[in-house]
């Protein structure tokens, strides 16, 4: 039996034991410390909770030391398999691993898993300081809720695809009907977006880009991956500091006093390229690309006080996912006098579909507001010429001279060479 949230009557009363377990936690001390394992946890989960952590990383940081209730073993991978089938694959990775990762100094042994950054900040800013006997927390009783959430439904963490993004509609309906002609909302199911990105993994983002990413381009240019933009235009250029000199390339480092005096003022800051940060966020990017034949790329845009877009036309096509505030968009169709905007106000977890073409502004309704941006390449008329050089240039007539000082009668016969070379292979059959 399911009840009206989801939740069956098993995985309610697994909930309920999880909520036991935690409990019983009161009655085992770590070494050293002056608090109890439950302190600790519920330190743990409300540090990751002001954080901003999603739900299932907040019931993690509850979890992660349950295993210490079996004098035995891996406590880590108790806990791991414990929360296996009910968060994602990530999250699991995390507590499995959090030990090690506190125990390591040195972390190479991890590098490139796309779970490593929240594993540190886990450890090093929700597990380590958590032991605090001075420290007050909500109760456990306050956390009921998102365990029942948690433990209450089993589900396979497939992931994302551009199938959920459009809420059920048929992916081949839609590139029927809406792709490249009209505007498109959806909702995607809270327990699949609010693991793509947050607020706080931005803003880490942006710091991560401060402190350590010499990011540069094939040529060996500096590559701006945080922009900052306001309504009088771009800025970039105003948040670098003079680069660096470093024998690998120039690494340029954010200026933090200017980018936070310019976001108070209400500028937006674009991270670009997120997808190519994070596996969940990289197969969704991937999927999109390969259902609609188009290039596409992916990026964050936050704003942490008041802002406003005016009507632009977009050049590419945009499926825009709300993932936290309020943001209310205008759009306008391609028609040259252009009817009166339509409005869509999108919340979290609220996708907009715009074709490439179409103008489009927003305005803030609530702050901070963060929203991922898929851009997927429109394929405008003239790509047909693109398209057909490599075709053209197998082609003898096509590789000869242009007979620009023949007789009239001369240029009118290459000409007509020129017209059937061209019509053959647009016709499919290259001559």
């Amino acid at each position: 039996m399911t009840q009206s949230d989801g939740v069956s009557a098993a995985g309610a009363t697994k909930a309920e034991q999880v909520l036991a377990l935690i409990a019983s936690l009161s009655n085992l001390h770590p070494p050293d410390r002056d608090v109890d394992y439950l302190t600790h946890s519920l330190q743990a989960a409300s540090r990751a909770a002001a954080a901003g952590a999603s739900n299932e990383l907040v019931v993690a940081a509850l979890c992660h030391d349950l295993g210490h209730l079996i004098p035995t073993g891996n406590h880590a991978q108790i806990a791991a398999d414990l929360l296996d089938g009910h968060v994602a694959p990530t999250v699991v990775e995390i507590v499995a691993n959090h030990t090690s990762i506190a125990l390591s100094p040195d972390r190479a042994a991890w590098a490139g898993r796309p779970w490593l950054s929240d594993a540190i900040r886990f450890v090093e800013e929700w597990d380590r300081p958590a032991f605090d006997p001075d420290s007050t927390q909500p109760p456990l009783a306050s956390y009921a809720e998102r365990v029942r959430r948690v433990f209450g439904v089993r589900r396979e963490h497939r992931p994302l695809g551009f199938d959920t993004l459009l809420g059920g509609t048929p992916i081949t309906e839609f590139i029927e009907d809406r792709f490249g002609q009209r505007p498109f909302t959806s909702k995607v199911p809270a327990d699949r977006f609010d693991s793509l990105l947050n607020l706080a993994e931005t803003e880490r983002l942006i710091l991560q880009h401060h402190r350590d990413r010499a990011e540069l381009d094939g040529a060996g240019r500096f590559r701006e991956r945080v922009r900052l933009d306001r309504r009088s235009g771009a800025v970039a250029s105003e948040l670098y500091h003079q680069p660096l000199e470093l024998p690998s390339g120039d690494l340029m480092l954010l200026d933090l006093d200017r980018m936070s005096t310019l976001l108070n003022e209400g500028s937006r800051v674009t991270v670009h390229a997120v997808d190519e940060l994070d596996e969940s966020r990289a197969h969704l990017t991937g999927n999109v690309a390969h259902e609609l034949d188009r290039r596409a790329s992916m990026r964050a845009v936050a704003t942490w006080s008041p802002g406003t877009q005016d009507l632009l036309r977009l050049p590419q096509h945009q499926f825009v996912l709300q993932l936290a505030g309020i943001r209310v968009w205008e759009l306008q169709s391609t028609e040259v006098a252009g009817p009166t905007p339509s409005e869509h106000r999108l919340g979290p977890g609220d996708l907009l579909y715009v074709p490439a073409g179409w103008r489009a502004g927003w305005t803030d309704r609530d702050t901070p507001s963060l929203h991922l941006v898929i851009d997927v390449a429109a394929a405008p008329a003239s790509d047909i010429f693109g398209t057909l050089e490599p075709l053209l240039t197998d082609l003898d007539v096509f590789r000869e001279d242009l007979p620009v000082n023949a007789s009239p009668d001369a240029q009118a016969v290459h000409a007509e060479r020129l017209r059937a070379a061209l019509l053959s292979v647009l016709n499919g059959q290259p001559r």
